[in-house]
């Protein structure tokens, strides 16, 4: 990251990185939340099968939020990593 402020300057740099993170948080967050209905949807079922259907969707909901953490935090880190890249293969394919 310090090679990144070096070379775009500690205010764009950070914007950027706040960019990325609000993307990425709110493209995974549109997915969990169509998953969390869909849960919704199917988890009634498991009432047939003896299992209560409000615990089955809290411990599938937090399991999935969990998830999401992890895949935004993982994208989030390989974005930042790569800010800057295309600007700097063009420079070097000229």
């Amino acid at each position: 990251a310090e090679e990144k402020i070096a070379q775009f300057g500690e205010n764009p740099f950070w914007d950027t990185v706040r960019r990325i993170m609000l993307y990425s948080y709110d493209s995974f967050w549109v997915e969990h939340i169509d998953t969390m209905e869909y849960i919704r949807q199917s988890v009634g079922l498991r009432g047939y099968g003896q299992r209560e259907p409000l615990v089955e969707y809290r411990r599938e909901g937090l399991s999935l939020f969990k998830e999401m953490q992890e895949k935004a935090s993982r994208q989030i880190v390989s974005l930042v990593k790569s800010i800057g890249d295309a600007q700097n293969s063009q420079k070097t394919q000229k």
